[in-house]
């Protein structure tokens, strides 16, 4: 994370602080930096658990530290997947894919604590992480947002925009951001913390950054390899500061290692620093205040005329998205509402890893007359209803979505030519929410005594209709005066393709008359219970 060496090439203008001298002010803090740092501290038993809660509550433990030093806790987490950063993450995946087989092999041969150390290295802290997390900030009226992509970008956006007096990471990529207050690195538990004010970083006295501008210091470290660009061959931090120390600028050194020979520089490369140096200076950010998409800073009309495609800085999403991404509503990768995360066989997947669309995907059904939202969803709001009972913070207040905004229809960042998404639907159906949930439960309490029948045929009983037939209107509703057609006793496989049974329901006597819809029972054969 961050530049390789970049904190002891700073020593000289770094000082020891204590949490105490920032009694009364606002840090923002990076949010996955200290999923990564509590995770150290689980079992094995932990990482096996999909519900397991440790995580969260030695999280929760450091944000009431800062709260009892008189500090105002701003917690950052990252969200999607920035297309600058795409190489840094598959090599991730891999280290983190071979890490998994180490553990779960030490752990067959019941070797716990090798298991636990290859299993804190394989750990990916995904958004539903996060957003478990969040649920317990809501609860304690401590200030969160989710970035829409990177969260030192996010910090540094917080700071200019004078949100928060300073920055907690362990991040050194801060630093090239541009956060033009202080930013503290290695806070432990007892209150110490190294503090490095950027506005010093022209300072330092070893190496001699002096003669250098903040473009230079920017250039110099992309160089030296950074998220947004691996480094040349045999070029590290020191390598770099000595190349820009004596020839100035990238065009210039570029130029001299072209001229030696000694390292070959092609011109993908420059093309990727362009690009990782607008990342650095212009990555799409969150305001909270405004409440939309913007640019650490705009970019210039002339890179404006030069640049047509700005996709390598993130998606520019819609206001909407961007708003119940930063709130923590939906994932920022899927764009789709938290659901709860599964695992087939917890040795052969993390528990801790992404959560698949399958998990994680809201499931909205529609109807002729109305919308029912199923299980996943109705788990979804209960989580979220459960965590608003206690005290809402005013900052989730302030980003709530209002009706009026949902009501707009919002296009996918993926899939622009989408007619509707999940979201849009479970936006307006929200309100009514709690009416239909009623009319579900009722649904649920009858279909666990009401008896599927098997595909013998009998007059009494709704048929197969295929979708096709002009027999007679398509039978849904439970009524006794509609009529029925007999199953045959047996239908081919193909045939079954073409039809649908929409319901193979014995008609009990003591709900034939009521109007109530039975979905989601095809092709289900259970024995027959008598009422």
């Amino acid at each position: 994370m961050g530049i390789t060496g970049l904190l002891p090439l700073l020593k000289s203008i770094s000082e020891e602080k204590t949490l105490a001298e920032y009694r009364g002010e606002t840090l923002a803090v990076d949010g996955y930096c200290w999923l990564h740092q509590v995770m150290h501290r689980c079992g094995v038993d932990d990482f096996l658990d999909p519900k397991s809660e440790r995580y969260i509550d030695y999280f929760l433990a450091r944000v009431d530290n800062l709260v009892r030093q008189g500090v105002s806790p701003y917690i950052v987490f990252d969200g999607g997947p920035l297309p600058s950063k795409a190489h840094t993450e598959e090599a991730r995946r891999l280290t983190r894919k071979k890490n998994r087989e180490k553990a779960i092999k030490f752990l067959s041969q019941k070797n716990k604590e090798q298991a636990r150390k290859h299993f804190i290295r394989s750990v990916d802290i995904s958004p539903y992480m996060a957003h478990r997390v969040i649920l317990r900030l809501r609860q304690k009226n401590i200030k969160y947002v989710v970035a829409p992509y990177e969260a030192d970008a996010q910090l540094a956006y917080l700071v200019k925009r004078g949100l928060v007096n300073g920055v907690i990471t362990e991040d050194s990529d801060c630093l090239i951001f541009n956060c033009d207050k202080v930013v503290l690195f290695k806070l432990n538990y007892q209150g110490a913390v190294r503090e490095i004010k950027v506005q010093n970083i022209l300072k330092n006295s070893e190496p001699d950054l002096q003669f250098f501008t903040h473009d230079m210091f920017i250039e110099m470290c992309i160089f030296s390899g950074c998220d947004y660009l691996a480094n040349l061959p045999r070029i590290g931090l020191k390598t770099s500061y000595n190349l820009f120390k004596k020839y100035g600028s990238v065009k210039k050194v570029f130029q001299t290692l072209r001229l030696e020979g000694k390292v070959n520089v092609p011109e993908s490369y420059e093309d990727g620093f362009a690009r990782a140096k607008l990342t650095f200076k212009h990555q799409r950010v969150y305001d909270p205040l405004e409440k939309k998409l913007v640019f650490l800073s705009p970019p210039s009309d002339e890179l404006r005329r030069q640049i047509t495609d700005w996709s390598f800085l993130g998606l520019d999403i819609s206001d909407a998205y961007a708003t119940a991404v930063a709130i923590g509503d939906i994932d920022p990768i899927t764009m789709k509402c938290f659901g709860t995360p599964q695992s087939d066989f917890p040795l052969a997947q993390n528990p801790f890893s992404s959560v698949s669309d399958k998990t994680s995907t809201l499931i909205v059904e529609r109807d002729k007359d109305c919308q029912c939202i199923s299980s996943s969803s109705l788990s979804c709001e209960t989580d979220r209803e459960e965590s608003d009972r206690g005290a809402m913070s005013s900052q989730s207040q302030e980003a709530s979505i209002h009706t009026k905004e949902a009501d707009r229809v919002l296009i996918h960042p993926m899939q622009k030519a989408q007619e509707e998404t999940a979201f849009d639907r479970m936006m307006r159906a929200g309100s009514q929410l709690q009416k239909r949930s009623l009319k579900r439960k009722r649904v649920e309490k009858i279909s666990k005594t009401v008896s599927i029948t098997t595909l013998n045929a009998k007059p009494r009983f709704f048929g197969l209709q295929p979708l096709h037939s002009s027999q007679g209107p398509e039978l849904s509703i439970l009524a006794s005066n509609q009529p029925c057609n007999p199953i045959p006793h047996k239908i081919a496989k193909a045939e079954l393709n073409t039809c649908r049974m929409e319901s193979a329901i014995e008609r009990p006597e003591p709900f034939q008359r009521s109007n109530l819809k039975f979905a989601n029972f095809r092709y289900r054969n259970t024995n027959e219970t008598k009422l």
